[in-house]
């Protein structure tokens, strides 16, 4: 079946174009968006989860660093078992 072209009102005319330009204007705000997210916000994100892995690996190394055993404090372990610690004196 052959379609029949139907001439276009000027109203159907003027409604395609816009909505043309609106299709396009939607890209443009969405790749707008885009780039904004990846020039702004990303970043930003980056630098904070950067700032928070490296606040929890200093608190780690502090905490390793301040449970480490004296060096004195070797001689008294080995002096004491653990099953003495818990004997009542």
């Amino acid at each position: 079946m052959n379609k029949i072209q139907v001439k276009k009102t000027w109203f159907q005319t003027i409604h395609d174009q816009y909505e043309s330009i609106r299709r396009q204007q939607r890209k443009k705000l969405f790749r707008f968006k885009i780039k904004l997210f990846l020039t702004l916000v990303l970043p930003v994100l980056i630098v904070v989860l950067g700032i928070q892995v490296a606040r929890t690996f200093i608190q780690l190394k502090i905490r390793q660093l301040f449970t480490k055993p004296l060096p004195g404090s070797r001689e008294k372990e080995a002096s004491t078992s653990d099953h003495e610690e818990h004997l009542p004196k």
